[in-house]
């Protein structure tokens, strides 16, 4: 070969800041590490944009959901849930109510309810309302109930605006006003 060494294929810097030649197998160990480390970057790159932000989560929980899959959706509903998306919130206290994909609980519909409720969720404070005004997992306490309606009513829920006018009407518990 013309008096020149095959093993040696580059000229590189070394660690003493020196130059050196680099053998072929130092170099194909090189490439292949390299290619290692683009595809473990590319993989984490894609994973996090793949990563399904809490909306996405409670679609694709409420359209298993819709579907009758409670079991399969309530993994997605709770953690939109968790992430505080308050539609998921009410849904999963919903289906705590109902027993839908999860034991039956109303105690733990309460409690997504009252988290959603935080959010002046329209339905959840319907349905605290309801709770209180029946004394369901709480002690009937009417002013409570009409106080909840009347921020679902404010929120635009139509049954919340008209149980508190009827309680207030009839002076349930309460002073009627009927102005």
């Amino acid at each position: 070969m013309h008096g020149r060494n095959p093993v040696y294929l580059n000229w590189v810097i070394d660690l003493n800041g020196g130059f050196r030649k680099e053998s072929r197998h130092n170099r194909r160990i090189h490439l292949m590490l390299r290619s290692f480390l683009t595809i473990i970057a590319m993989t984490l790159a894609i994973s996090m944009a793949w990563a399904a932000t809490p909306q996405e989560d409670y679609d694709r929980g409420l359209a298993l959901g819709n579907a009758k899959r409670f079991a399969e959706a309530v993994p997605f509903i709770r953690k939109a849930a968790d992430a505080g998306l308050a539609p998921a919130q009410y849904t999963l206290g919903t289906m705590y109510a109902f027993g839908d994909g999860v034991p039956q609980s109303r105690i733990e519909a309460r409690r997504w309810y009252e988290m959603a409720a935080a959010q002046e969720h329209p339905r959840a404070l319907f349905n605290l309302g309801l709770y209180h005004d029946k004394g369901i997992t709480v002690e009937r306490n009417m002013a409570r109930a009409v106080e909840y309606y009347r921020r679902g009513a404010k929120a635009g829920d139509s049954q919340s605006a008209y149980n508190a006018g009827q309680i207030l009407l009839l002076g349930q518990d309460v002073p009627a006003n009927r102005s």
